[in-house]
């Protein structure tokens, strides 16, 4: 289950299965990378989406709802890592984050004085 205000959700990511996102309250946006190009779907409540493995995807809340969440379903008994996609990377390095082998957004780790 996933809550987000208005305009948030997860950044551009994939995993090594199918994800179905099913949103129960509030309209939300899933987005994916083809080719290039960045496409969405908007979904109301009830309606239901599938992304294949490799896709890379991303979602968000695109209602008013305060109330609005989102169910996500990540196939099979093992999701693995979480694979950001490489633009998402940069933006957490230009915070101070980087990436671990997990695929988890880390605190880079400062240098010795």
């Amino acid at each position: 289950y996933i809550r987000a205000p208005k305009g948030k959700g997860a950044a551009l990511h994939r995993h090594a299965t199918e994800e179905v996102f099913l949103p129960i309250h509030g309209r939300w946006q899933v987005f994916w990378i083809e080719g290039e190009q960045e496409r969405t779907l908007d979904l109301d409540e009830g309606d239901m989406c599938n992304v294949p493995i490799g896709i890379y995807r991303g979602f968000r809340n695109v209602s008013d709802n305060p109330d609005a969440l989102l169910i996500a379903v990540v196939g099979g008994p093992d999701a693995g890592k979480v694979d950001w996609h490489p633009s998402v990377v940069a933006e957490a390095r230009k915070t101070g984050l980087s990436v671990d082998d997990e695929g988890n957004l880390i605190v880079e780790k400062q240098p010795a004085a």
